[in-house]
Formats: structure tokens, C-alpha cells, sequence
């Protein structure tokens, strides 16, 4: 008999990286056939900008969502159950409350982690017994061994497997041309307009570049959120009169973000705080060299030196010199594309993503048989 798992996910919208990887996992040819599954979507959120706001909407949302996770625990009668819960802020709790509820019910418990946090919001006592009690009798999935140390005061390494994220192949992957390079340089920034994903160090590092006279253009591709609207990102640009060389295009998708992908020379991703970013995979994939920050799991995904390059987070003056650097040197960066791409394909396709996943899934079953 296949094995019962009730998955309990982040499915989009709002469209973020673990909604994105939760759809993967619903509709994985893989994932359906070696086990009995049912789903759930955990979101309560309908958009970005009402991500982390409390509402009574959103509390009439939650009450129906642990209904009815109560309801398919007992008729479903799964072996394992996997959610991907956040590890602070008010989702937290939601998902506290509903993990806690089914260990109560006698539930086997997978959680798979695409945030960190937990070491900046454990500053009370109260914080430490909730953590304490959130991952006691539980099993760990981590995008990054990197990410153990924000958990490893709450659980044990026996606990814990790690499974790297995975992305579908692009539509259309193309190697740009020698001509494409002796035009201005293009630099893509893809992610919801979010401070922490570096935004706004990205805009001074721009200025710093406008300033050496280096011919480049930036394109911002993302969706708008509470923090960064369409009026607010604009003001940011033109506050540092950078309107003749810094686009915002809005959000894309298929096709469209395929093109911007393409048509970039180098990708840039200087965010504060990540996990394991998706959007890092995606640049290899178009064979774009990254420059990115130290933080979380990207520093598996780029080799600094090799594939990109390293900074530390919130060093616009950093960004702009390695930007700088790659724009002067095409051939360093088609060089770093190409072994950003083999990478990808050694490590980060979809496909190598199910399969260490199930045999993750696999194993935890088993473990679980054997106790």
C-alpha cells in the first residue's frame, strides 16, 4: 500500500518562493505516484501586500483552514503529514497553533522550512518555550545546511535532512552573442519589492555606477507590495535622478520574465535576509552571472569567484564595484554564466528536487515504522 501523506502547503497567490515550490510539489508526477496524497493550501494571505497583516478576514480564513485540516486528519488517516510553516511573525503563530494540534492528535509532523528567523525572534522566555514546543517530536526539512544554526538551539541534527529547492527548465535559454555585449549592459533585479530583498541598496549602488560614467541600464521586474508600489519605487528612482538608466517594468511571468532573463548581461540579488532564493536557479539557468549576498543558503548556490560573486548584505558600494567589474569584463562574466548553467543542471533541476524529496519522505516513513 502507497503511503498516506496529507500535504499541508503554501500554494500561490500571492506568488513567493515557497508558494512556488508547494504548487511544484502538488502537481509532481513523482511526488502523486509514490504516495497517497491530499493537499491543503496553508495561505491565508490573497496578495503580497496582505502578507504579515492581521485582519478579521484573515482570522475567519484561519478558523475555517484548521477546521478543516482537523476534518481530513481524521477521515484521511495519513502516515505523515508535511507543512511548510514560517518561523516568526504572525503566521507563526497560525502555524504553531496547527502543528501543535496535530501532534495533540497523535500525527507524524515533516516540516519543511523556506524562511529562517528563528534566532533574531527568541529574545523571551515566553519565545523560547514556543519554539521549544513547536519543533519537539518533529522532523526538519532545510533548504541549506547553512540554515541549521538558526534552528539548533530547539533541534537535533537527527531531526534534520536537507533538500535543496529545484526549478522547472526555462521556456527558451539562450547564449548571448558578442554583439549583444557592446551594447549598455543590462542589469536584472527580479523579486517583490521588498527593502530585505536589497532593493534599495541595489538603487545606491546604481547612483555609484551613474556617477563612474559606467553605461549600464537596470531593469526592476517585481511584484508591487506594502512597502513598494509602483508611485513609491519611482519616487526612489528619481530621488537619485537615475530615470534615464533604472526601469521599473511591473511584474512578469512566463514569456515576458523569460525575456528578461535573456536579454539581462548579469543578475544581481543583494537581499538581507534569504533562504534558499529561487530566482538565484533561474538566473544559472539563463546562464546570467550572480551577484549576490552571504546570507542563508545562497552561498551554495553561488561560487564566488566561479559562478558570481559574494558581498556582504547591505554594501552598495561592494555591489557597484563587482557590477562594475562584470560589465568591463563580458568574457569573465559569460565565463561565470556558463558554469552557473552546468551547476543548474547538475544540482537545481526539478527533477534532482523530487527525487531527493522523496526519498526524504521515504526515509522519515520508515524511521517512523521502525520506532
Amino acid at each position: 500500500m502507497q503511503s498516506r501523506i496529507l500535504f499541508i502547503l503554501h500554494l500561490p497567490p500571492p506568488i513567493h518562493g515557497a508558494a512556488m515550490m508547494g504548487q511544484y510539489i502538488h502537481d509532481s508526477k513523482v511526488v502523486n505516484e509514490r504516495f497517497d496524497c491530499k493537499y491543503i493550501n496553508l495561505s491565508t494571505a490573497t496578495g503580497l501586500e496582505d502578507i504579515g497583516k492581521f485582519s478579521f478576514h484573515k482570522f475567519l480564513r484561519f478558523q475555517r483552514l484548521y477546521n478543516h485540516i482537523k476534518k481530513e486528519v481524521k477521515s484521511f488517516q495519513p502516515d505523515l503529514i508535511y507543512i511548510t510553516p514560517n518561523t516568526h511573525g504572525l503566521a507563526f503563530y497560525k502555524e504553531f497553533f496547527i502543528v501543535r494540534k496535530l501532534k495533540r492528535m497523535g500525527k507524524r509532523v515533516v516540516m519543511h522550512f523556506h524562511n529562517k528567523g528563528v534566532r533574531e525572534h527568541q529574545g523571551n522566555a515566553m519565545s523560547r518555550w514556543i519554539y521549544k514546543q513547536f519543533f519537539k517530536d518533529t522532523e526538519i526539512i532545510l533548504l541549506s545546511e547553512h540554515l541549521y544554526a538558526d534552528i539548533s538551539q530547539y533541534a537535533g541534527k537527527e531531526q534534520v535532512s536537507v533538500c535543496p529547492n529545484g526549478i522547472p527548465p526555462a521556456n527558451k535559454c539562450v547564449i548571448q552573442s558578442a554583439e549583444e555585449t557592446s551594447s549598455p549592459a543590462t542589469i536584472l533585479f527580479l523579486s517583490n519589492l521588498l527593502r530585505a530583498k536589497g532593493l534599495v541598496d541595489l538603487l545606491d549602488a546604481c547612483k555609484i555606477l551613474t556617477k563612474r560614467n559606467v553605461g549600464y541600464t537596470c531593469h526592476i521586474v517585481g511584484g508591487e507590495t506594502k512597502e513598494f508600489n509602483m508611485d513609491s519605487i519611482m519616487r526612489e528612482i528619481e530621488n537619485r535622478q537615475l530615470t534615464d538608466n533604472v526601469q521599473y517594468l511591473g511584474r512578469k511571468t512566463g514569456k515576458e520574465k523569460e525575456a528578461e532573463y535573456e536579454n539581462a548581461r548579469l543578475f544581481v540579488f543583494p537581499s538581507h535576509d534569504e533562504c534558499f532564493p529561487l530566482v538565484l536557479l533561474e538566473a544559472m539557468q539563463h546562464r546570467l552571472p550572480c551577484v549576490t549576498t552571504t546570507v542563508g543558503g545562497t552561498v551554495d548556490i553561488v561560487e564566488n569567484g566561479k559562478t558570481g560573486y559574494w558581498i556582504d548584505s547591505q554594501s552598495p558600494e561592494a555591489l557597484a564595484e563587482k557590477i562594475e567589474h562584470l560589465i568591463q569584463h563580458p568574457e569573465k562574466g559569460r565565463e561565470m554564466g556558463m558554469q552557473g548553467y552546468e551547476k543548474y543542471q547538475k544540482e537545481y533541476t526539478l527533477e534532482k528536487f523530487e527525487q531527493r524529496f522523496v526519498t526524504i519522505l521515504e526515509d522519515i516513513i520508515n524511521k517512523q515504522e521502525t520506532c
